[in-house]
């Protein structure tokens, strides 16, 4: 999931994963794909955007807010 870009070569990135896990590090975003994902905010990097090959999906104001903040709150 990109966080946030900081050039037009460079990005913040929190990777997804389907196995959950209950703790501070691990926040639920819902569905992917039809699989459940969680943001691993603990491994929160910067990447080159050449990196990419397609976009998953998008997803709502909401849940992007609470990983931002929980990004925000564990820097």
């Amino acid at each position: 999931m990109v966080l946030r870009g900081f050039s037009r070569a460079v990005c913040l990135i929190v990777p997804l994963t389907t196995s959950t896990k209950e703790n501070k590090y691990h926040v639920s975003i819902g569905e992917v794909d039809n699989k459940p994902a969680v943001a691993i905010i603990s491994q929160a990097r910067l990447i080159d955007i050449r990196r990419f090959i397609n976009k998953i999906g998008m997803l709502d104001k909401e849940k992007f807010a609470g990983i931002k903040n929980a990004v925000t709150g564990l820097l």
